[in-house]
């Protein structure tokens, strides 16, 4: 069809002979544009799966200290209201 319309080497896509050469040989390369687009972009692919982890990691940490940090403004909270009792039992 790319022959039809004077297109030099753009398939995208396997066709029939490309599936059976997959099926005999799982190694054969069929070096189409999609194939050579995902070879040219893995490094970016790769990157950004990595960054995507460190993401995660570091979401996962920032949701730690936030549960500590309401911890401990709890346990502040509850020292507070002691003291305003005890202030207000003694002032009476």
């Amino acid at each position: 069809m790319a022959a039809s319309k004077g297109i030099n080497d753009s398939k995208a896509l396997p066709d029939k002979l490309d599936q059976w050469l997959l099926g005999q040989f799982p190694s054969f390369s069929l070096d189409t544009d999609v194939e050579r687009a995902a070879r040219a972009n893995a490094g970016v692919a790769d990157a950004i799966r990595a960054s995507g982890v460190q993401n995660a990691q570091s979401t996962s940490q920032l949701i730690e200290m936030f549960q500590e940090t309401l911890k401990q403004l709890s346990e502040q909270t509850a020292i507070n209201r002691q003291l305003l009792e005890e202030r207000a039992k003694s002032a009476a």
